[in-house]
């Protein structure tokens, strides 16, 4: 009998700096400070809310954490909004997926992190903040993740009748 079966199991990896992501934003700045790594530099958006900035991790991935670090003055009440596409968002999110929403007092070096509860798959992923008492600005954005398994299959060889299945993982945008 022979049996083969294929399990990957990797531990999720910086996808908005490690993999050459580019990122694009409303309004202005360079917006690959804000997905360098480097927590001494930022993106500013030179303005009030309404603001984004996206990054192309470059290919679907499964995304399973992100972690933003909060530039701001003064603190108060902001409204932050993670979405998730596989397409380029930039003014509109008619083809994303709003998957998280913070809505609280943040501050200055402030950290607000979002692990999903079930599996995203994703190639672009927007902040958009929609309230803010200062200019929109972030010292940095990281989006964690893993590669998109490939299906296991296998053949299983049964009284000289061989069975063949291939097993796929629904992925979805939820």
């Amino acid at each position: 009998m022979f049996i083969a079966i294929q399990e990957i199991d990797a531990a999720p990896i910086l996808l908005s700096q490690n993999l050459g992501a580019s990122a694009y934003s409303a309004n202005g700045g360079d917006a690959e400070l804000a997905f360098d790594g480097d927590f001494s530099n930022l993106w500013n958006s030179n303005g009030f809310a309404p603001a984004w900035i996206e990054v192309d991790l470059g290919s679907v991935y499964s995304l399973e954490e992100f972690r933003l670090r909060v530039d701001q003055t003064p603190s108060g009440n902001t409204t932050h909004q993670i979405w998730v596409s596989n397409s380029a968002m930039q003014s509109s999110t008619a083809s994303g997926t709003l998957v998280h929403t913070f809505s609280q007092l943040t501050a200055m070096n402030d950290s607000l992190s979002y692990i999903p509860s079930s599996t995203l798959l994703g190639r672009f992923v927007q902040i958009r903040t929609t309230a803010s008492p200062s200019w929109v600005a972030w010292k940095e954005v990281q989006v964690f993740g893993s590669a998109v398994p490939e299906p296991a299959s296998g053949i299983v060889m049964l009284g000289g009748l061989a069975v063949a299945w291939v097993r796929r993982r629904r992925l979805a945008l939820k």
